[in-house]
């Protein structure tokens, strides 16, 4: 279904035929992710160059209790960073000679390190359009409390993606999968597959 792992078309198909592009910008959360973004970078460099096309902003909101940070550099850094894509993002070139264009349309990363209780509690974060979703946060106060689908499906907007990695949980109960399963970032022992809510 899909040749190149880094190429993503169901990522376009779903914007193009899903996705109301008025919203002008599209919201992925990564409940107590950590290092997922990072470990999921040439998925998203996809959903960067996809957004640009469709002229849509896209922001990742990463939750995460453990503190990472995307910046090693910097030193000392508040419970919410947010990050530009290009900080981030490596230099794309094109036709591997000349640099991509810069982005125009304010993609974002935002990263809380702070247990995922307190962003629901604070409603900083209500519904998204995607989740990317790797394990269950240890949260016995949160909406994850009656297991990963029932969390997944509050969360989600309707039409919504789950992209799932690297565990088995069953999303069938609230989604079809529309990807090939266990699809390999990188190495072997990390993959995604992707879930449309029903």
């Amino acid at each position: 279904m899909i040749g190149n792992r880094n190429q993503i078309p169901w990522f376009r198909e779903w914007i193009s035929q899903t996705f109301d592009l008025t919203k002008g910008r599209l919201v992925v959360h990564l409940p107590a992710a950590g290092t997922r973004l990072r470990m999921l970078k040439p998925i998203i460099i996809q959903m960067v160059k996809i957004c640009e096309e469709y002229k849509i902003a896209i922001e990742f909101n990463v939750t995460s209790g453990d503190g990472e940070y995307l910046d090693r550099d910097v030193e000392e850094y508040s419970e919410i960073s947010v990050y530009s894509i290009k900080s981030f993002l490596p230099s794309i070139r094109a036709n591997g000679s000349s640099p991509h264009p810069e982005y125009k349309y304010g993609h974002q990363i935002v990263v809380r390190r702070t247990d995922i209780k307190n962003v629901y509690a604070s409603n900083e974060i209500t519904q998204v359009d995607i989740i990317i979703f790797s394990f269950t946060p240890d949260c016995s106060e949160s909406r994850w409390k009656e297991g990963a689908c029932n969390a997944l499906d509050e969360e989600l907007l309707p039409g919504g993606l789950i992209i799932r990695t690297c565990n088995t949980i069953d999303l069938s109960p609230i989604s079809n999968l529309i990807t090939n399963q266990k699809i390999p970032v990188g190495n072997q022992d990390n993959w995604y597959d992707v879930w449309q809510k029903k």
